[in-house]
């Protein structure tokens, strides 16, 4: 509905200014001397032990396998950053379990969001997850103002044309296993 569209606006306002836009790491080069530009893409995979250890810790700290990874990344992206406060850009689905057939089903279900992380307080990686954990649901909460919304509101405020140009992805929680797991953490609605 519209009057959810205006709720949504006002939250993603009131994150954008109260956040810094992106992480400051330090630049090796000045950007216009750069000959060859390219992206770089970082697979890592878990071994069976490794990922059983994860979900343990995850599940002892009452928090899900992707925002205790979400965590780590966030910081240790904070110990090369001059801020500790920034945002990251995360994929999320926007699949509804109502769609009927879905497997069956092409077509791009996905969005965007920019998550604020903040590590100015150096809090411990458990204490961290659970606010990363509360800001993933709020976010997706006010998810009818779309990621594209927010990179306009980045836009019009701060001038950004990429606010958050480092995305965090992780599959966990993709497959029939992972969505148990994540039943048993009792969290209703997440991917």
């Amino acid at each position: 509905t519209s009057e959810e569209y205006v709720e949504d606006e006002k939250y993603w306002e009131e994150l954008i200014n109260k956040t810094s836009h992106r992480p400051y790491i330090p630049i090796l080069m000045r950007p216009e001397k750069v000959v060859n530009t390219g992206a770089k893409q970082i697979i890592r995979k878990f071994k069976d032990e490794q990922y059983e250890i994860l979900t343990t810790i995850a599940k002892k700290n009452q928090i899900t396998p992707f925002s205790l990874l979400l965590t780590v990344f966030s910081k240790v992206l904070s110990l090369y950053s001059k801020n500790q406060a920034f945002f990251l850009n995360v994929p999320m689905s926007i699949r509804t379990s109502e769609v009927m057939n879905l497997n069956n089903t092409v077509g791009q279900f996905s969005n965007f969001s920019f998550i604020p992380v903040d590590d100015s307080a150096n809090l411990s990686i458990a204490d961290m997850s659970h606010n990363i954990q509360e800001t993933l649901l709020d976010c997706r909460e006010h998810s009818s103002f779309l990621g594209t919304d927010v990179l306009k509101l980045f836009q019009k405020r701060i001038g950004a044309s990429i606010p958050a140009p480092i995305t965090f992805t992780s599959t966990i929680g993709s497959n029939k296993e992972s969505l148990i797991l994540l039943n048993n953490f009792e969290i209703v609605g997440y991917d």
